[in-house]
């Protein structure tokens, strides 16, 4: 399967109920600004692939049935089948000391989906030093 789009989202935004979710705050900054540069940079260097790159909720804040409500709306406006579009969502997570490193999440057992996430995890981790996470 080739696929033809990849939704690139910050993540935190808005909690389910609209509220505002900034995720883990300290060191004079939040979860949300540090995803929102990430995601930006990362859309920055992913337009330059033969891949439609999509950003969702890194300019507005969205919750996550906005985001998955926005992805559906673009893919049928575009004539997209949705089923052949990615969404990889950025997010920085603070807890104990065993808790860092980068992680990758998937959607589905399809091999590129799995491939792009593990990619970009792997490449994060090496630019900012950090350990990968299973």
């Amino acid at each position: 399967m080739t696929y033809i789009a990849a939704f690139i989202s910050a993540g935190h935004g808005l909690s389910q109920n609209g509220g505002i979710d900034n995720g883990a705050i300290g060191n004079n900054t939040t979860e949300r600004d540090q995803t929102v540069a990430l995601t930006s940079a990362l859309i920055s260097l992913l337009e330059q692939l033969p891949l439609q790159i999509v950003p969702v909720g890194v300019d507005t804040r969205m919750s996550l049935p906005e985001k998955i409500q926005f992805i559906n709306q673009t893919c049928s406006n575009r004539s997209w089948n949705s089923g052949d579009a990615l969404l990889l969502e950025i997010h920085m997570n603070a807890g104990p000391e065993g808790a860092r490193g980068v992680e990758a999440w998937y959607g589905s057992r399809k091999p590129a989906e799995i491939g792009f996430a593990q990619v970009i995890a792997q490449n994060v981790a090496k630019y900012y030093g950090l350990p990968m996470r299973n």
